[in-house]
């Protein structure tokens, strides 16, 4: 009777378990590309692992990186599941994370965010 609970989760991981992902990386790579910085043509929308990041991707794929485009997209687009929620004021936070790396010298890490789906996958 006193079984641990199993829960059916779509990650490999146990409950409690953070996944491998690095938020920071995430947001500073698409705040990168609004302000316009070259992607790697490998990037895709499923490197991210925040739903939100793959859609701002997306968008960003689709209509550039123009943020006011960005944002205006994400809200004509919602996906069959329903609207991800990103507002103005993320979309902001990510392009001034964008900007400190830049302009920092900080380097964008592309490879850490592919890295890291490959081990959730």
């Amino acid at each position: 009777m006193n079984a641990p609970l199993r829960v059916s989760h779509p990650f490999p991981f146990e409950l409690g378990q953070v996944p491998p992902w690095s938020p920071e990386s995430e947001r500073a790579i698409l705040g990168a590309a609004m302000l316009g910085e070259p992607m790697p043509p490998w990037l895709e929308p499923r490197h991210f692992f925040a739903a939100q990041h793959a859609r701002v991707f997306e968008a960003i794929q689709d209509v550039g990186g123009n943020p006011a485009r960005v944002n205006a997209w994400l809200r004509d687009q919602a996906p069959p599941t329903g609207p991800l929620v990103i507002t103005a004021v993320e979309l902001a936070a990510m392009v001034d994370e964008g900007y400190l790396a830049l302009r920092n010298g900080w380097p964008l890490e592309f490879e850490l965010v592919r890295e890291l789906w490959r081990r959730r996958e």
